[in-house]
């Protein structure tokens, strides 16, 4: 919709006047303090539906957050029901696959970019990175001190409290734990395949930086360990 001030109006020096009782809603002591200046006032009373517009405008704006907040919860609340993660979303209990001996070598899992887990407290499952250094498995939590990591990375806090965890690959699920690593060599070498892998870092980052990044929490590295 388009408004058309009255041809008088840039004539009359009370303008920024009208504005701020425009912008206070008050159309009518816009009309009174210009009543002599009745082109003006036609003006000004032209321009007042336009504030009413943005109102309406304002009101859509919220009723669309409003339906966007309450599809993300009810998402979310659905989410705990399903039988594993899907993609980023993550997902209830396991509900499905054959529970097996922890095996001696997690080298059958090379190359493979993720992987889903599970955690007992809360059962919630979810998709995470790994690396296997000579046949051991690693799991990271990377960008923890990011703001999407303090927003919606919450696992690795839980298995601080819980680090019982399930693992499940291709209908295969292992009952295993997490133990947190932050120095030593062999933090060092896991981090650098990690940062090769899906670019923590710069491939020429030191040893030095890589623990450093897990002395100052930016990734939270983890063994998978028998329990």
């Amino acid at each position: 919709m388009f408004f058309v001030l009255h041809s008088d109006y840039k004539s009359h020096v009370g303008v920024g006047d009208c504005l701020v009782a425009l912008m206070a809603r008050d159309p009518e002591t816009c009309q009174l303090r210009y009543r002599k200046h009745s082109g003006f006032a036609q003006g000004c009373a032209t321009f007042w539906p336009l504030s009413v517009n943005r109102r309406s405008i304002m009101k859509l704006i919220l009723k669309v957050l409003a339906l966007v907040v309450v599809i993300v919860l009810v998402v979310l609340l659905a989410s705990t029901r399903l039988d594993g993660p899907r993609g980023m979303l993550a997902g209830g209990a396991f509900q499905s696959g054959e529970r097996l001996a922890s095996p001696a070598s997690w080298q059958f899992l090379e190359g493979q970019d993720t992987l889903e887990f599970q955690t007992e407290a809360p059962e919630r499952s979810r998709t995470v990175w790994l690396v296997v250094h000579e046949g051991r498995l690693f799991l990271v939590s990377g960008y923890m001190n990011t703001l999407l990591g303090k927003v919606w990375k919450h696992w690795p806090f839980q298995i601080q409290e819980n680090p019982n965890i399930l693992i499940r690959d291709r209908g295969k699920i292992y009952e295993q734990q997490l133990t947190r690593i932050v120095s030593g060599q062999i933090a060092a070498d896991v981090m650098r395949k990690f940062s090769n892998k899906y670019g923590l870092a710069d491939v020429s980052t030191s040893d030095e930086s890589l623990l450093a990044m897990l002395a100052a929490g930016d990734a939270w590295l983890f063994e998978v360990v028998s329990r």
